[in-house]
């Protein structure tokens, strides 16, 4: 019986292997700035904004290019159009489509 009692392994989880001892040297040589130091502030300098024309040269320009457009519908008016009488559903198409494309991402328009 005492020779069972020397083999039995009394706490399995805690054996002592082996002992290890390691001396890193100092490190004398100056540090160098790694890659997660802190790195100094970065200040940002944004362009100045560019001048804008005044509002009543925009709106001269607006109506400049809107002119002919309304040159035609008011020759239009004048000489009488020989177009049937539009139906509702033809209104909303020629009034919904520049509308449609005027409000998607990708036409450009802002």
């Amino acid at each position: 019986k005492q020779w069972y009692q020397r083999r039995v392994i009394t706490n399995p989880t805690s054996w002592h292997a082996a002992g290890i001892l390691i001396n890193f040297p100092e490190d004398s040589s100056p540090k160098e700035a790694g890659l997660y130091s802190s790195k100094p502030e970065i200040r940002h300098l944004f362009r100045e904004p560019e001048p804008r024309p005044s509002a009543v040269v925009s709106n001269a320009f607006t109506l400049l290019c809107l002119s002919p457009i309304i040159i035609m519908l008011a020759l239009w008016f004048k000489l009488g159009s020989t177009a049937p009488t539009p139906s509702p559903a033809s209104v909303g198409f020629h009034v919904g489509w520049p509308a449609s494309s005027c409000s998607t991402p990708t036409s450009g328009w802002s």
